[in-house]
């Protein structure tokens, strides 16, 4: 057996192969292993997700409460948070 260290950043490939399946068997012929990337959970794709979206300056809307991880990674990715309030009294729906 061979130690390669690190697996590709996107996923393992025979994983990414069985997600592209799965959706192409739903109808999404158009997905292909190149449009898939796992992670070790869902805060990790977060935050590639808006590093990868972002432009230094941009605004993003976060719900407040929310999950401190949304905040910190569009401030570490150069946007800037902009939270609007959602309340219990309101079932949680934001005041648009």
């Amino acid at each position: 057996p061979q130690a390669h260290g690190y697996t590709d950043s996107r996923g393992i490939l025979s994983a990414r192969r069985a997600v592209a399946q799965r959706y192409q068997a739903m109808g999404l012929t158009e997905v292909g292993v190149d449009d898939i990337f796992l992670g070790n959970g869902v805060s990790e794709l977060i935050s590639m997700a808006v590093q990868a979206l972002l432009e230094d300056g941009d605004e993003v809307l976060i719900p407040a409460p929310d999950f401190p991880l949304w905040t910190a990674v569009t401030t570490l990715a150069g946007g800037k948070a902009v939270h609007y309030i959602c309340d219990e009294e309101s079932d949680w729906n934001p005041d648009l």
